[in-house]
């Protein structure tokens, strides 16, 4: 009985022998196939751990680092800026103009003679009412008279000082000419048709438009936060008054005849305000106008609180190798959008949830950062940057 106990007991050794051996073998195969740096740290070899940038590829992430965490104070009523401009006249003024001058001419016409006579001269620029006057001392038969090409005239004459002749504006070119004539005798082949003329003038009125145009100029700053601006003043005509015309920075703001004693409101597209100075050009077209009262209205958010965070060599080269810095926003409620100014590069967000996030390496850099909430559609709760 004794023997076959012992004999049970030496098979049973022997498969535990075995074991062993099978599972030592797993154990050094296991440990020939994972990486080196992991069975290193197993077998107690391996190098002390350097701290590194959480997120950064290769160093331990225990945690994400926060760079900023605040919470925004909730929105604040549109602050409106009023800058008032000066009042001023715009005003076109005509003078009268002697342009051309001749002291006499004489034309004349037989069976076997004619002579005409002509006379060239240049229109000036803004003219108006142009008129050819001269007296007559001599007048037999009729006196034609074309303006290049076009006959204006053509009539017995009978008085010494007849009234002047308009010359129209639509034949009117830069260059002109003007050819007297006389009319053929017809039948009485024995007279000579004569017409002479003295102290022909052409005269028109000059408008000057110097003080039909003024420039103004007003001031805006943090252009970001403008939400609306708007030109408003009231006109008075001293005069019948042209068109007038507007210019905000070089775009057309306003173009037609402005009704008297009303006020007129237009809004400045915020898109073309410029960062500091911008300008208002003003100009009539004839006539005499008053603006009263212009003013330039701003409406803004006031300026919220903003958070800083800073970044470090250390956090730029990371970024560099693959780290990323997330901006996080979370919502009183779900659902929102709006607009975030970093480092005043605005951001806009859109999102169904409580939570938005993404990063934001394109607009950081080394050393201060400034964030602030321009606009929201949901209160913002919480704002967080963080290495992730």
């Amino acid at each position: 009985m004794f023997s076959n106990i012992r004999a049970q007991a030496s098979k049973s050794a022997a498969g535990a022998a075995v074991l062993v051996v099978i599972i030592g073998l797993l154990i050094v195969l296991y440990m020939l196939l994972i990486p080196p740096d992991l069975r290193a740290q197993i077998l107690g070899d391996a190098p002390p751990s350097t701290p590194g940038v959480p997120g950064v590829p290769g160093v331990p992430d225990s945690s994400r680092q926060v760079l900023l965490s605040y919470v925004p104070p909730p929105s604040v009523e549109q602050l409106v800026e009023r800058r008032p401009l000066p009042l001023f006249t715009l005003r076109t003024e005509t003078s009268g103009n002697v342009f051309f001058e001749r002291s006499g001419l004489v034309v004349e016409r037989s069976v076997f003679h004619s002579q005409d006579d002509r006379i060239t001269f240049l229109r000036p620029e803004n003219v108006q009412n142009v008129l050819l006057s001269f007296s007559v001392s001599e007048a037999v038969g009729r006196l034609r008279i074309t303006l290049n090409g076009n006959v204006i005239s053509d009539s017995f004459i009978n008085q010494r000082q007849p009234a002047p002749i308009v010359l129209p504006a639509n034949l009117l070119s830069s260059q002109n000419e003007l050819v007297f004539s006389v009319s053929p005798v017809g039948f009485s082949f024995w007279r000579t048709n004569t017409y002479s003329l003295q102290d022909i003038r052409i005269t028109g009125d000059v408008v000057s438009f110097s003080r039909a145009e003024q420039t103004q100029r007003f001031v805006v700053t943090d252009v970001v936060d403008v939400r609306s601006a708007f030109l408003e003043f009231y006109t008075d005509c001293v005069r019948s008054s042209g068109r007038l015309n507007i210019m905000h920075n070089g775009n057309l703001l306003y173009s037609g005849f402005p009704e008297c004693g009303v006020p007129f409101s237009f809004e400045l597209a915020v898109n073309r305000l410029s960062e500091g100075e911008n300008s208002l050009t003003w100009s009539l077209s004839e006539g005499e106008l008053l603006i009263d009262q212009p003013e330039v209205i701003v409406s803004r958010r006031s300026t919220p609180q903003q958070g800083v965070f800073s970044l470090s060599s250390q956090h730029i080269e990371a970024i560099h190798r693959g780290a990323s810095i997330q901006l996080s926003l979370r919502f009183a409620q779900p659902g929102a959008s709006g607009v975030v100014l970093l480092n005043d590069q605005p951001l806009t967000f859109r999102t169904q949830q409580q939570e938005f996030s993404g990063s934001v390496n394109q607009f950081i850099r080394q050393g201060a950062n400034t964030i602030r909430i321009r606009e929201s559609s949901v209160p913002v709760v919480l704002v967080e940057v963080y290495v992730g």
